[in-house]
């Protein structure tokens, strides 16, 4: 009989081993690693799990096993319970495998379905007027837009819009050139256009700028430029006291004066009440 054919006939669950000096029998249970490569198995070498004559469980490798002992004979009831047991657990596994192929599948699901819900990232970009062609503001817009980090508008009640342009800081982009860049009576920006993806999404053109405000967290420094759009019909009532008092006062109407009303003479008055006005003696 070949040496490599008993190995592999012969240490299956339920077979007896006696051990040749002593008599004693070893039932295999198991063997180990018996699905590596030849190339682990150097470093991971088989091992016969076995009960011996004692009912302990204990473990040698093939080699070990093999020297001292020879094949006996088949325990029928431990090979049966094995065969029972290992199918149990493949069983078991079988189940958890198709459990957890469908718990993940539902994940990979709704992730696909969140994927395809949540937006492709965006680009976000201005379109900058200056107040003249004849130079450049302070910062170039090129510098502005590379800085550029949210857009944002709040209504003001009565008043119109805030706009909000909030840029990174650096040593290059400070706070007060970014101001410059809006407020310079020289040359300053002085209306924008926010794109995204390069469409056009709003346009600005302020009617007050209010400066820039800082705004510090552990990722950086940055500045928010603050614009207000006044409301037309707010814009209008704010021009309107200054056209009444342009607007010269209407010239008022001259009185015409009352005609008074004439005496009546002695000589005018009825004949009765001539009359009436002589003395009686």
């Amino acid at each position: 009989m070949n040496e490599q054919t008993s190995v592999e006939d012969f240490l299956m669950p339920g077979h007896v081993w006696t051990h040749v000096a002593k008599g004693t029998e070893a039932t295999v249970l198991f063997v180990t690693n018996n699905h590596l490569s030849e190339k682990l198995l150097e470093s991971y070498p088989s091992h016969v799990v076995y009960l011996d004559a004692k009912g302990n469980l204990t473990s040698a490798t093939v080699a070990q096993f093999t020297k001292t002992r020879g094949f006996s004979h088949v325990e029928p009831a431990v090979e049966s319970a094995i065969e029972s047991l290992v199918a149990t657990i493949n069983q078991d596994d079988n189940i958890t495998l198709e459990a957890e192929d469908s718990d993940s599948a539902a994940p990979t699901n709704s992730t696909t379905s969140s994927a395809d819900e949540v937006t492709a990232e965006q680009s976000v970009s201005l379109e900058l007027e200056t107040s003249t062609n004849e130079a450049i503001p302070v910062v170039t817009s090129e510098a502005l837009n590379a800085a550029l980090i949210s857009f944002n508008s709040v209504p003001v009640v009565g008043v119109g819009v805030m706009h909000h342009l909030t840029f990174k800081l650096s040593e290059n982009l400070t706070n007060e050139n970014v101001c410059t860049a809006f407020s310079s009576d020289v040359v300053r920006y002085s209306a924008f256009n926010v794109l995204v993806n390069g469409k056009s999404q709003v346009e600005v053109s302020w009617d007050e700028f209010h400066g820039v405000y800082p705004s510090i967290d552990n990722h950086g420094t940055y500045g928010t430029a603050v614009f207000l759009e006044r409301d037309a019909v707010e814009e209008d009532l704010k021009k309107a006291p200054a056209k009444a008092a342009a607007k010269p006062a209407a010239k008022a109407a001259p009185k015409t004066a009352a005609k008074a009303k004439p005496t009546p003479e002695a000589g005018d008055a009825p004949a009765g009440e001539q009359a009436g006005a002589t003395e009686t003696k």
